[in-house]
């Protein structure tokens, strides 16, 4: 509680961080090619961090943006 809140927002930033580190290793070290496009890391992560509970019409449109180069990560 000692903590301001610009040092809330950056401990939150930096378990993102960290978390998304985590995700992109585990995707790595589990993908059986060794190459992966930057578009395909974007599909596995938003897979691996929402799974089921993202509704089916969101992940189509990510996957279509994604494939065409325009999703952020």
């Amino acid at each position: 509680m000692a903590k301001t809140g610009e040092e809330r927002i950056k401990m939150s930033l930096e378990m993102f961080e960290l978390a998304k580190k985590s995700v992109i290793a585990s995707i790595l070290h589990n993908h059986d090619k060794g190459d992966i496009s930057e578009a395909e890391m974007k599909i596995l992560i938003l897979k691996k961090i929402y799974g089921d509970d993202l509704s089916s019409g969101v992940e189509q449109d990510f996957m279509e943006r994604a494939l065409k180069g325009k999703a952020k990560p």
